[in-house]
């Protein structure tokens, strides 16, 4: 074959440079220096070469997990490492709760030494304090009417123990079967 001559038309130029990088596989980072990949800890999630803390109301109990689980019940902190680490917000505030983590009616307050009955979102119902402790069933007795707009004055208030209360407070209409 002869010589074989090639020209350009114009001198060639550097478009761009770019050095080669390490990439991780899903579950895992990139470590500080660039050189290796580690390893996404419980608690956390891959994201696009990094780990996140998994948000609050989730957990991820493993390691190198690019998702985290909904937490059962209630919510967590964010970076949950365990469902334990799950908890309603009746646990969270240490309130005596049922197994299933819902608040129990009949509630001690330590600072004061009395008691009294919270509704089933936790909520202080504030006349039912009492010296006398209170069971849970007298508190699952109190019935609650949530009236729009209150113009009427309700006062009927017996004396006689076991007597039915009525209470208006701010337009809640309280009915109880235990005397306060």
């Amino acid at each position: 074959m002869g010589n074989i001559q090639s020209t350009l038309a114009s001198k060639p130029k550097l478009v761009s440079v770019k050095s080669p990088s390490l990439g991780c596989s899903r579950g895992y980072r990139l470590d500080l220096s660039g050189a290796g990949c580690l390893i996404c800890p419980a608690g956390t999630l891959s994201t696009e070469g990094g780990c996140a803390l998994c948000p609050q109301g989730t957990y991820q109990d493993q390691e190198g997990r690019d998702f985290c689980h909904k937490c059962p019940r209630g919510s967590s902190l964010t970076g949950a490492s365990s469902v334990n680490q799950c908890v309603t917000d009746c646990q969270r505030r240490g309130l005596r709760c049922s197994e299933k983590g819902d608040f129990l009616p009949a509630q001690p307050d330590f600072l004061s030494g009395r008691w009294r009955c919270v509704s089933s979102e936790g909520l202080d119902l504030d006349w039912s304090n009492s010296e006398k402790a209170l069971t849970d069933e007298e508190c699952s007795g109190v019935e609650f009417y949530i009236i729009m707009a209150t113009t009427t004055d309700v006062s009927e208030d017996e004396d006689d123990e076991g007597a039915i209360r009525c209470i208006q407070d701010s337009g809640v209409f309280v009915k109880t079967d235990f005397a306060l």
